[in-house]
């Protein structure tokens, strides 16, 4: 391909690719603010409906406020006078109000007058049979409570969705006591949205919710689900429509209302961007037009002749031969400088064969001096190879002291950690059960006496009740007493006041049942054990550090037990492993609570579950939503003595205990799987058997 086309190619190409460019990025950004505008137009559109709707329902509001707190409408309620009726609610004051239904209740729920009109017709149509019904089966509506109480908004009946208020009747200085209720409602039939749609000069269409709906109303109702706010979605390429959602008055979805118009801006956008694009296409085709004249001209043609001289040149191999020169442009540089090139090639051709025949001769030369500096190499190399076989023997044998002192410094270590554990766990199961036994026994003393306490008293009371009933009238000094201890409340607490003593003790009695637990110092080494109980004891033990304190909300708790048999285990040990699990997990969320406090919706939560992997194995999971560990942590965590925490908060053995409790002791397996950033979850899986280890360590 020639230089020529190549250049027409790339300009061609550019132009193409530069077009494309302007045509996406200005299509996204033009056509997009476009469709913003078109947004928000119908927006403002659906608004615009929905405030009409309000101020209806305003208004309507505004009306029963001035007639429910009236002497007239409270008398009545009373008398049922026929002068109010005719004085107040004729044809044409029900018309002037823009009125469909009138209701007066009495404080029975009974309705003392009931009315409904036809407002284009100005004529007393019989009361919507669904309102009565609704009456009967909803009395918020037809009752009030509080002299201040008001309900209204939009009430969905079998024959038409109407805007109903209704208020407490009053006096006129809204003062008690309530008489009845006062209702007036309008309806929201057709004819309503087509003047709304003629206010509005919008195409206004409503559906009940509940009803059966049509497919893109359906779409639109999924897309509100239950909030009131405004959906908007085209229709076509032609028309854009906007949803929004009312609730009737008892806060439930009701009417589904749609505001559809024409898509002029996205349309007048779509114009104006293909002119554009016709204008940018226009001018670039020009453009590259130009620059391909202006290339032939100056640059192309003058390349075309170069190229045929340096060929010339190369065929001929005649370095005489020099370039045509002219112009005092970039070519023109190049052409001297490639005459003087020519100059200079012909010199060094020249040299050149001058310097072969002085080469030959010192080839020949040093030819000789390499043979013997070769057979001195030979003889340095065999020399060094001695050297290196007696430097690797040497390597061998450090190698192999480096690993005796490796393997003793880690047997040194197991013995330190093991014993750290035994001293910990004898001390902790010794110190547990103690205060367990210590508190125990004053503690039955207590709940035994509680008992007939609670019986005494009861007996005292009722004793003092009968000298009561049959002394009514005891002497001034006991009266002066009872009066002055507060008899009777003395009466009404005490019994609650032993209520509590024993929920204190049974309390209590929980808590050093959970520690006996824990320690487990009355059992045997290897038993059958509920490993759920184990968990327990162990959340009480932990149950100060769940609660919330001073910048920190506390810990929630998530369990999800499954049923596992009696596990074959130290209960113990494994009790401990638990503690230092949960521990950890506390620690950390701890850690993390200033996330928590910039993001209000998350809790500081531990999950634990349990489960039964298959006839031989179960495993508990515990997880948190902490910080999380990174992989580098993770490979160092079970190490004796590795520890994140700061100085004074940790021995870096807690897990490195629990682990070797898990797989060496019981024969199972503790894993963690952890991201950072998405909390931490640590695996416990064991045997529910333990007789092969129990005969290995035996």
């Amino acid at each position: 391909m020639t230089l020529r086309h190549k250049t027409l190619l790339i300009i061609a190409a550019t132009l193409l690719g530069l077009l494309l460019v302007l045509s996406l990025v200005l299509s996204r950004i033009w056509l997009t603010g476009f469709e913003r505008v078109e947004i928000q137009q119908t927006y403002q559109n659906v608004q615009r409906v929905s405030d009409a709707i309000a101020n209806d329902m305003a208004e309507l509001e505004a009306m029963v406020g001035d007639w429910s707190p009236w002497d007239e409408t409270y008398q009545f309620i009373e008398d049922r006078n026929a002068a109010y009726i005719a004085g107040n609610l004729d044809n044409s004051s029900i018309a002037n109000f823009k009125l469909n239904l009138v209701v007066y209740i009495n404080q029975a729920g009974k309705i003392v007058f009931a009315q409904g009109f036809d407002l284009q017709k100005h004529e007393v149509t019989p009361l919507p049979s669904g309102l009565q019904e609704h009456l009967t089966n909803h009395p918020r509506l037809a009752r009030h409570a509080e002299l201040e109480s008001k309900l209204s908004g939009i009430l969905m009946l079998p024959e038409a969705p109407f805007l109903v208020a209704s208020q407490p009747i009053r006096r006129s200085d809204r003062s008690g006591p309530i008489r009845g209720t006062l209702i007036f409602g309008r309806c929201l039939d057709a004819s309503k949205f087509k003047k709304l749609e003629a206010l509005t000069h919008l195409s206004i269409a409503a559906f009940p919710a509940q009803q059966p709906l049509p497919e893109d109303f359906r779409a639109a109702q999924m897309a509100l689900g239950d909030s009131s706010s405004i959906y908007v979605e085209p229709l076509s390429r032609d028309r854009i429509a906007g949803y929004t959602q009312i609730r009737d008055i008892y806060n439930n979805p009701a009417l589904l209302i749609r505001v559809d118009s024409e898509r002029d801006v996205y349309h007048k956008g779509l114009r104006s961007w293909r002119y554009l694009i016709q204008v940018l296409f226009s001018t670039g085709l020009l453009f590259s037009i130009v620059t391909l004249v202006l290339l032939e001209k100056l640059v192309l043609s003058r390349l075309t002749r170069l190229s045929r001289e340096v060929s010339n040149i190369r065929d001929t191999e005649d370095l005489s031969l020099r370039l045509q020169e002219g112009g005092r442009d970039e070519l023109s540089r190049l052409i001297r400088m490639l005459n003087q090139l020519l100059v200079t090639l012909e010199h060094s051709q020249q040299a050149l064969s001058q310097s072969k025949e002085e080469l030959e001769q010192r080839v020949e030369q040093r030819t000789i001096a390499l043979r013997q500096t070769n057979e001195e190499l030979l003889a340095e190399m065999a020399e060094r190879h001695q050297v290196e076989l007696q430097l690797r023997s040497s390597e061998n044998y450090l190698r192999t002291y480096a690993q005796q002192l490796e393997q003793a410094l880690w047997q040194l270590k197991e013995t330190q950690t093991q014993l750290i554990h035994s001293e910990k766990m004898s001390s902790l199961g010794q110190l547990v059960a103690g205060v367990a036994h210590e508190i125990n026994n004053p503690l039955t003393f207590i709940a035994g006496n509680l008992t007939y306490a609670n019986s005494y008293i009861h007996d005292l009371l009722g004793l003092l009740e009968r000298y009561q009933q049959h002394y009514c009238c005891p002497a001034p000094e006991i009266q002066a007493e009872a009066n002055s201890i507060d008899l009777d409340f003395l009466i009404d607490d005490l019994p609650k006041l032993l209520s509590s003593m024993q929920v204190g003790v049974d309390r209590i009695q929980e808590i050093v049942l959970a520690l006996r637990n824990f320690s487990r110092i009355d059992g045997a080494t290897f038993k059958p054990s509920d490993l759920h109980e184990g968990l327990e004891s162990t959340l009480l033990i932990l149950q100060s550090r769940l609660k919330a304190k001073s910048g920190f909300a506390g810990i929630t708790i998530i369990k999800d037990y499954g049923e596992l048999p009696l596990v074959e285990c130290d209960a113990g040990q494994i009790n401990q492993v638990f503690m230092n699990i949960l521990s950890n997990a506390i620690d950390a969320l701890e850690e993390y609570q200033q996330h928590f406090q910039l993001h209000p919706e998350l809790s500081a939560t531990i999950w634990i579950r349990t489960q039964r992997l298959n006839s031989q194995r179960i495993a508990i999971r515990i997880a948190d939503n902490g910080s999380g560990i990174s992989e580098i942590t993770q490979r160092q965590l079970f190490d004796p003595f590795f520890t994140t925490k700061s100085v004074g908060k940790g021995t870096g053995l807690g897990l490195s205990i629990s682990y070797r409790i898990i797989t060496e002791r019981h024969g199972g397996n503790l894993q963690c799987i952890s991201t950072p950033g998405q909390g931490a979850e640590f695996i416990i899986e064991l045997p529910i058997q333990q007789e092969v280890l129990n005969e290995e360590h035996n």
